[in-house]
């Protein structure tokens, strides 16, 4: 049902499949495996902030957090560690829309705090497609609240995580992923441009975002194209602007996202049991240096 409500528009599909894990979950405890009692939450989690998105509302959001926390009981960073590391990545974005939604800086530190957890398991040489999802999240999560304390440091280690997704992923493997790294990028490049104005990073960033436009449009995110166009739009008259030339009505709202790719099959990974798991785990040192460029900055 859940995927059905993603291939159509409306709600009122998440809404039954969200009905549906929760009566799974109140009796996965007596019936299945610990796998199937954590891995059902996580689920309804996903299905939860999809349709908070749907419905444009945060109230579901808490309820999804505490669906992740709860799967979390038995995911483990020693047992079940892959499907750990997938619920902290679906955890860190939900306190990143919490965050955006209270304005608690509090949120924000949690999000990074679970997805450098999560980058504990998806290193490049084992999941670069993961790794680099984790790392594009963690250069939302630094965007906006730069945006919230002008902090020119912490744009900037924004800019270096996105750049460091954009070159790691794919145009032809995974061309939307791709496209979503490069407008992540083009965003940030254009904030770090508003703190401290060169031309040239404005120039880069009408270029990223162009590119992320070819994309969207060669594979029809109608969405996703109104974003970049907007972002585009929106650089345009900032650049004119900084010329001297007078523009009115334009909002300077430079959009970026989280990356939502991993959530749009509620089944992923949930065949994985622990011997899959533990596939996963030749590589457990944090390669990404995600982790380095976020360490330094405070989230206070």
């Amino acid at each position: 049902m859940a995927i059905i409500g993603h291939q159509e528009e409306g709600f009122h599909w998440y809404e039954e499949a969200s009905e549906a894990y929760r009566a799974a979950i109140a009796v996965a405890v007596h019936y299945e495996t610990p796998f199937d009692v954590a891995v059902t939450p996580r689920h309804l989690a996903i299905v939860l902030d999809s349709l908070s998105e749907r419905l444009e509302t945060t109230d579901l959001l808490e309820e999804a957090q505490n669906e992740c926390n709860a799967a979390l009981e038995v995911f483990t960073d020693t047992q079940y560690r892959w499907n750990w590391a997938v619920t902290q990545n679906c955890l860190g974005k939900l306190l990143f829309k919490l965050g955006v939604a209270t304005a608690e800086t509090a949120k924000f530190k949690d999000a990074i705090v679970a997805f450098q957890s999560a980058l504990k398991v998806f290193v490049r040489k084992v999941a670069p497609e993961r790794w680099a999802e984790v790392i594009n999240n963690i250069g939302t999560v630094l965007q906006f609240f730069g945006a919230r304390t002008k902090r020119e440091d912490v744009f900037t280690a924004a800019t270096n995580i996105f750049r460091t997704a954009a070159n790691a992923r794919s145009r032809e493997d995974a061309p939307i992923l791709w496209a979503t790294s490069h407008n992540n990028l083009g965003t940030s490049l254009f904030f770090l441009a508003k703190e401290s104005p060169k031309m040239e990073v404005l120039d880069e960033a009408t270029q990223t975002f162009q590119h992320a436009l070819s994309v969207f449009k060669a594979f029809g995110s109608a969405r996703m194209a109104g974003l970049a166009v907007g972002n585009i739009t929106r650089l345009e008259a900032h650049k004119k602007a900084l010329a001297g030339v007078e523009t009115a009505g334009e909002s300077s709202v430079i959009e970026s996202r989280v990356d939502d790719e991993s959530n749009e099959s509620i089944d992923d990974d949930s065949s994985a049991d622990d011997t899959s798991d533990s596939k996963h785990e030749a590589v457990t040192s944090d390669e990404t240096g995600a982790k380095d460029q976020t360490a330094s900055i405070a989230v206070d």
